[in-house]
């Protein structure tokens, strides 16, 4: 009864604290040995490994594989997948819904490098609040594409699509500190529906409003958002030497999980490390990995391009910021670091 609960309230953000906190630890013990037809069958589609499969999990390949099939087209898929007894049409919907979820991704693709495209005219100034509009970008893929931007540009990005009807869908993705249901519904008059919370939001316009919903929006948000919350800033626990991060540390850490929105995962300033190689990964270079001279550990940037870092130098000696966490290869289980930025010293 703990599965989908658990699922739920990951790739809803709910808060994982409480009751919430609970149903999400124990969800986990259960997914690790479900019975579920359907997920067994995802799992094996997905290369998820159920063995160690934890809220990260949830949120970044389980939860976007059952979204996958609503997205690209209707939601029945992920539904009969989680009620079917039959273990030869779980397989066969699974399939579908992995080959949805690479269609989804690479849609995601498109319409970010086509947004980056559009952006890009604007120059150094870049205005408060992005506002895009597009009739080839599918409405489904909006809210994760508009995600992408925010973590690119650091400001409250809105994507729309005029559908076939004339009206015009979109989704919306902030920044903290600025409160987008608040700032959406501010223009309710403009709108004829909307939705969300404060860090997402959806919403419908007719044609014939948008430009004045881009002008009242922009004024709104320009009001609210100052140089310092346009600024982007990462949160540290702790600074730690390089000796100091031990596999004891990574335990002791482990035992605040599952992480989650208001139980975040430790974060800690590593100094100093001396920088080895730099190499970058992926099938465009998008991620970036550094290995270190005094520390056997290495350190992952994932689409670093996109947080506008430049390359350290070998020999470079620097301090880093991010999270520590197990990476297992080849049965072999060592400490890597996943970067949100470094400087040098």
């Amino acid at each position: 009864m703990l599965e989908l609960p658990a699922i739920s309230t990951v790739c809803d953000l709910v808060p994982l604290i409480d009751e919430s906190r609970m149903i999400v630890h124990f969800g986990l013990k259960v997914l690790r040995k479900t019975r579920s037809i359907g997920l067994k069958a995802l799992y094996v589609a997905g290369s998820i490994d159920q063995s160690t499969l934890d809220e990260r999990t949830i949120g970044f390949q389980i939860g976007p594989r059952l979204n996958a099939p609503g997205r690209i087209n209707h939601a029945s898929p992920a539904m009969e997948l989680l009620l079917t007894n039959d273990p030869i049409r779980a397989t066969e919907l699974a399939a579908q819904i992995e080959q949805q979820n690479r269609e989804r991704q690479l849609l995601v693709g498109r319409v970010v490098t086509e947004a980056i495209d559009k952006i890009s005219t604007f120059g150094t100034n870049l205005p408060t609040v992005i506002i895009l509009a597009d009739p080839g970008w599918p409405v489904g893929v909006l809210g994760l594409s508009a995600s992408r931007l925010v973590e690119r540009y650091h400001r409250p990005v809105v994507l729309l699509n005029q559908m076939a009807d004339g009206l015009i869908k979109g989704s919306a993705r902030s920044i903290a500190g600025f409160n987008v249901l608040e700032a959406i519904s501010a223009q309710r008059d403009l709108l004829q529906s909307f939705g969300g919370h404060h860090g997402a939001a959806g919403l419908s316009l007719d044609h014939a409003a948008l430009a004045d919903f881009e002008r009242s929006l922009g004024e709104f948000a320009a009001a609210r958002l100052t140089s310092e919350l346009l600024t982007p800033t990462h949160r540290a626990d702790a600074t730690i030497s390089p000796i100091e991060l031990t596999e004891k540390l990574l335990t002791e850490c482990a035992r605040f999980a599952p992480f989650g929105v208001a139980n975040p995962t430790p974060r800690f300033v590593v100094e100093p490390l001396c920088v080895r190689s730099v190499r970058q990964l992926g099938n465009d270079g998008q991620h970036l990995k550094l290995t270190f001279t005094n520390h056997p550990t290495s350190a992952l940037i994932w689409r670093f391009t996109e947080r506008a870092l430049s390359l350290p130098d070998v020999g470079q000696s620097i301090a880093i910021l991010g999270r520590a966490e197990w990476n297992s290869w080849q049965g072999q289980r060592t400490i890597q670091l996943i970067l949100d930025d470094w400087r040098s010293i």
